[in-house]
């Protein structure tokens, strides 16, 4: 039994641990394997470092990463690389004198990556000059961004999933997805197509009525033409040239294989007319001996006229008119000084073929006289005329232009005085000419219509 508080002792000194028996103590026990990573899923071809939480000292550690680089490593914070996409273990183990502990984390590694980007065409890739195509990424995701590239250029602002142009050049496109992954496209070239539509004449554009030139552009194999004039396709033109032979603007429209059009610029052409040759006579073409007939063309302004018979110029017949008293065929050749086209008409056949009677020849008569009375007439005329004996007779009547009108006998009349009526209300107010042939005789009279 203790008698007072002051017998009592206690003997309060711990034992002083120090650094050494304190190290002793934790390396008799096994550590504790833990890991983690800042970002365990990452894209293909980057790479994962790995923060060691191990508890406890452990004189070494093993690492483990099937499908990385390295595949193991003895490091306390290794850094890995994963090359192709997936979900990869990893596995540590920490080692001490003591023992050793290990961690498996399954799946931990996620590895992500783009395994599509191409650039699709909607259509063929050869387009038209001045058309568009629209190119489109494949890998299409609203969570996806885009970046389209020119001849290996960064196109701004081209960041959607399609893109359009109208322009030759090799395209491509770059896509990222959430975590950074980024896969470029291989190129697609995008071609222009035109043809050349060049357009030449072979000779003059301005000419004569009756000429024509040639119009051509290139000869292409696989292209295709067609000509317009005034802006109108020319039925049937669709060689690759053109022979124009009327006023008018020319050009083509040429089309390639890939159906790309190209029209040419255009060509004027200038037909000038050729003068008028149209012959009038002032009366009949066949006459008697010492009688005549005018031959006239309406007069125009800068023409010069040649008169020929039987095709050999009249000296000093270069007036619109001549008057022919000798047989042959007549014609005018007319030329415009200004535009020198020259234009030449048709023949005009004048006969003379009257002839009077041999002397002492009983069965022809030495003179022939006709008349018509009134003249000029305004309602019916009469054509008198006699005769010494029996003949075979015509009478006709022509206009001014020797256009035969009427035929107002044709018959064998008997020896004597004889008459033939004229209606003149059946005609037009002008001048008429009356032939009246007896046998071998004939009379041109002058004849008006009032």
């Amino acid at each position: 039994m203790v008698e007072n508080d002051a017998d009592i002792y206690f003997d309060f000194n711990p034992p002083v641990i120090t650094n050494e028996t304190f190290n002793t103590l934790v390396t008799n026990l096994a550590p504790v394997a833990e890991f983690t990573s800042v970002d365990n899923r990452v894209c293909a071809t980057k790479s994962i470092t790995f923060e060691n939480l191990t508890s406890g000292v452990a004189t070494s550690y093993l690492w483990s990463f099937p499908g990385g680089n390295p595949s193991t490593s003895t490091l306390a914070n290794p850094t890995v690389t994963y090359m192709v996409k997936g979900f990869y273990d990893v596995t540590l183990t920490a080692t001490n004198i003591t023992g050793s502990t290990t961690i498996t984390k399954t799946a931990y590694v996620h590895i992500d990556s783009l395994s599509v980007a191409t650039v699709t065409p909607t259509g063929n890739s050869t387009i038209c000059k001045g058309q568009n195509i629209v190119l489109a990424s494949q890998a299409q995701d609203p969570t996806f961004v885009y970046q389209w590239e020119k001849n290996n250029v960064i196109i701004p602002n081209a960041t959607n999933a399609t893109y359009t142009t109208g322009q030759q050049a090799t395209y491509r496109v770059s896509v990222t997805n959430g975590l950074g992954c980024t896969k470029r496209s291989a190129s697609k070239t995008v071609f222009t197509s035109q043809p050349t539509a060049p357009i030449s004449a072979s000779g003059n554009t301005t000419f004569c009525s009756g000429g024509n030139v040639q119009l051509q552009t290139n000869n292409t194999v696989g292209n295709t033409y067609q000509w317009r004039k005034n802006n109108i396709n020319i039925n049937g033109a669709n060689a690759f040239n053109y022979s124009a032979s009327t006023n008018g603007s020319y050009r083509v429209l040429v089309t390639n294989s890939n159906r790309c059009t190209n029209i040419s610029g255009v060509i004027p052409v200038r037909v000038n007319p050729n003068p008028n040759v149209t012959v009038n006579a002032s009366g009949p073409l066949t006459f008697c001996a010492g009688q005549s007939v005018t031959l006239s063309v309406n007069p125009q302004a800068n023409v010069t006229y040649q008169w020929k018979n039987n095709n050999v110029n009249i000296g000093g017949a270069t007036t619109n008119q001549f008057t022919a008293t000798a047989a042959g065929k007549y014609r005018v050749s007319a030329l415009n000084t200004v535009t020198s086209c020259i234009n030449q008409s048709s023949n005009k056949n004048v006969i003379v073929n009257c002839r009077l009677a041999a002397e002492g020849d009983a069965n022809e008569i030495a003179t022939f006289s006709a008349s018509v009375f009134p003249n000029p007439a305004n309602d019916v005329a009469k054509i008198y005329f006699e005769l010494p004996n029996d003949k075979t007779v015509s009478i006709q009547m022509f206009d001014m232009t020797g256009r035969l009108v009427e035929t107002l006998a044709s018959e064998t009349l008997l020896a004597g005085a004889h008459e033939f009526s004229i209606d003149a209300n059946k005609y037009p107010s002008g001048i008429y000419f009356v032939t009246v042939n007896a046998g071998s005789e004939k009379q041109t009279l002058k004849f008006i219509i009032e």
